[in-house]
């Protein structure tokens, strides 16, 4: 990390409207007309003496006279006088920016985060674009240590992003949900609290050992179960009858419907799929436009000069990739300073 490539960094980025060191110096225009005050014509001695009393000559050398018509020198030195401290004051801001940037540091009062649950909220909300306001930014909160540090281009697409932070923070959670989900669901079946049980009882010899609307079947692999008659009409297989008849006869097609029995994988899917969009993730996580004043020009400015110190207090940096990344300034910026800040940053970083 070089402070060349701070200075650069924050004198060059396109995205938002970012102060930069440049200056337009609008000095008052120098009027003209006063500094070409016409200057009486020289006449030859003889003349003058001839032609000017003596009291005139001394009334036109008076030092009144002399002092208001400036000359030449004067207004040259007032012009630079104007330049140029101006463009020291310039300079010494942009090298007091530069090694707060390079410094990789940050003011307690400036570093802060806001809870990825916010940002995920309402399907992503909050990325959809990279506009912000006061309201936005009092989502964050100040933080000692930043969880991760989200970069990413907002040129990217949205949707993209959001998908991918619903599959970071919730996946891991709503598939043990499902999972869970559909465990119980099985044993809610067996036990009688779902319809959908196949199996009715374990072991049997005839079909009278079995209930009502149930028969014997043989299998080589279980042995011999009570299955519902609906598997005895609708085919043989691994729920063939003992002795090869059905003891309903098969008469009627009511009540041989088989049972249905989805219920877990039904209703697994529906608990996976709500808590992955429902799941309120507590992580502490970085979001340019939340944890930087995106109003107030001061603390705006801060903010971006401090982002090697927000990057220097996370623990990890997700990177949202796609094809504009690299053509980010500010992207590339924030890859170099959080490899820089940290000898094992390398394996710090998740790629999405």
């Amino acid at each position: 990390f070089d402070a060349s490539m701070a200075a650069t960094a924050v004198g060059r980025e396109e995205e938002g409207p970012i102060s930069t060191c440049d200056v337009s110096l609008h000095d008052e225009p120098w009027d003209s007309t006063e500094a070409n005050t016409e200057v009486p014509e020289e006449r030859p001695a003889d003349e003058t003496q001839t032609t000017q009393s003596p009291n005139t000559e001394a009334a036109q050398m008076t030092p009144s006279s002399n002092a208001t018509k400036p000359t030449w020198g004067r207004a040259l030195t007032s012009i630079l006088a104007d330049f140029i401290a101006p463009t020291r004051s310039v300079e010494m801001e942009c090298e007091k920016r530069v090694s707060r940037i390079s410094s990789c540091t940050v003011e307690p009062d400036v570093l802060r985060a806001v809870k990825a649950r916010k940002c995920i909220w309402a399907f992503g909300r909050l990325l959809r674009s990279n506009e912000g306001d006061a309201s936005t930014y009092l989502l964050s909160k100040p933080v000692t240590r930043i969880s991760s540090f989200w970069s990413h281009s907002w040129r990217a697409s949205s949707v993209r992003k959001i998908v991918s932070l619903y599959y970071v923070y919730n996946m891991k959670v709503a598939f043990l949900v499902g999972v869970l989900t559909s465990v119980l669901s099985v044993m809610f079946v067996y036990l009688g609290y779902l319809p959908g049980q196949a199996c009715l009882s374990l072991g049997c010899a005839v079909h009278s050992d079995c209930d009502g609307g149930s028969y014997c079947a043989t299998s080589s692999y279980t042995g011999d179960r009570c299955y519902v008659d609906a598997f005895c009409c609708g085919g043989s297989g691994g729920f063939a009858s003992i002795d090869g008849t059905c003891p309903s006869g098969c008469s009627s097609a009511t009540g041989f419907t088989a049972p249905f029995h989805l219920w877990p994988f039904i209703l697994g899917m529906i608990a996976f799929t709500v808590t992955c969009c429902l799941w309120q993730p507590n992580e502490d996580v970085f979001l340019d436009k939340v944890c930087i004043h995106q109003t107030d020009a001061s603390r705006k400015q801060k903010g971006i000069d401090s982002l090697g110190g927000f990057l220097s207090n996370s623990n990890l940096m997700t990177i949202y990739w796609d094809s504009t990344y690299f053509t980010r300034l500010w992207c590339v910026f924030e890859l170099a300073a959080f490899i820089h800040s940290a000898p094992d940053a390398k394996r710090r970083i998740v790629l999405m």
